[in-house]
């Protein structure tokens, strides 16, 4: 046991894990960016409900910065991140029991983003007069888990080829003694030959890395009508997608969000329970062989064709907007394609189904 000052230091858990560090790319709440969010902290990532760890009150603060690099293009930071991965810790945002900074970026088609974090700690100025075999009257830092070593060893790196990485950093990871001392802000170690102990223990550097491959084309193709359902009024539509890349997208996920702005001009006020719609429905497909996906459906069905026949709404039509997305490896959904235009067009004798400028007319 060290004691200072008249103050005793709590021997920590060797075998726990105190400080976690992490690097993660999320999509932004618009789908059409990337968060890359770098983070030390005392509290775990993966468990918000829990408590700090015991480093929270140990330490005076923790820092991380970090950097995007794309495989294409010049490296990306943000004001919350001035000094990069590699920058001076004292441009490193900090916090406590958390540190983080985050990069937003619109991600391109085919470039794979890499997020490349450091990681640290601010250890507490001991109070003064503590003596540590500081050289003179240098200060003394307090290290209550015992995180720092000398002769200083390298910073591990915990690289992943994943859009996140989270790491319980222990004590033992840079060759930290796990036991707690005081350290001098300058120390003599041998005769004439001084070093000083930094303020800021590197703990880590951490990597995640993203793509996604989305598409940059998706054409559509009339199907037929819907027959099988007994929905003959219902266009089928099937899409193929496609990028400069020529990449496949057999098996990833798509769906489809409604992008607003939906008029119905069939519809009136009634007793009958029918509703207007302007809204696409939410459909998910998977993406097949040759890349295409579908059916979509689009159009009216047979008893709404015939109520508003019936009540003498026709010809009316009912148009809404549809934002295609899909799955990337962040677990994310991310829009790709412009916004399509649906229809569904009564007549008194036809209907007609449209899709992102597709057209398909029948007698019916």
């Amino acid at each position: 046991m060290l004691i200072f000052a008249g103050i005793f230091l709590a021997l920590p858990e060797a075998a726990s894990a105190q400080i976690w560090v992490s690097s993660e790319f999320t999509v932004a709440p618009d789908g059409n960016h990337e968060i890359a969010t770098c983070a030390t902290s005392a509290a775990e990532p993966n468990n918000p409900v829990q408590p700090p760890s015991a480093a929270a009150t140990d330490y005076s603060t923790f820092l991380a910065s970090c950097t995007v690099t794309p495989s294409t293009g010049t490296a990306i930071t943000s004001a919350q991140c001035p000094g990069g991965s590699n920058g001076s810790v004292l441009k490193f945002p900090y916090g406590n029991p958390t540190g983080q900074c985050a990069i937003t970026f619109q991600p391109q088609p085919n470039v794979t983003y890499t997020l490349n974090s450091t990681h640290a700690l601010e250890f507490n100025l001991d109070p003064f007069g503590t003596a540590c075999g500081q050289y003179g009257s240098a200060a003394c830092f307090s290290d209550p888990l015992g995180y720092y070593a000398y002769p200083w060893p390298a910073t591990p790196s915990y690289p992943s080829d994943t859009a996140s990485i989270a790491v319980d950093e222990t004590c033992s990871a840079r060759g930290g003694a796990c036991a707690a001392q005081n350290i001098p802000s300058e120390e003599e170690i041998s005769p004439g030959v001084f070093i000083d102990a930094p303020e800021y223990w590197y703990l880590a550097h951490t990597s995640a890395a993203y793509s996604c491959a989305l598409p940059a084309q998706e054409t559509t193709a009339f199907d037929g009508w819907d027959a099988a359902d007994s929905e003959p009024s219902v266009g089928m539509w099937k899409q193929t997608v496609s990028d400069p890349g020529g990449d496949n997208f057999f098996g990833f996920a798509v769906q489809e969000t409604d992008a607003g702005g939906g008029v119905d001009a069939c519809w009136f006020p009634n007793q009958d329970g029918v509703i207007p719609t302007t809204t696409v429905t939410g459909g998910e497909w998977m993406v097949q062989d040759g890349n295409t996906w579908g059916e979509d459906y689009v159009g009216s069905l047979p008893k709404t064709v015939a109520y508003y026949r019936a009540q003498n709404r026709v010809p009316c039509e009912i148009t809404v907007h549809q934002q295609m997305q899909m799955r990337c490896s962040d677990d994310a959904w991310h829009n790709y394609g412009p916004v399509n235009t649906l229809q569904s067009i009564i007549t008194a004798t036809t209907v007609t189904s449209v899709r992102a400028g597709g057209t398909a007319t029948r007698r019916y």
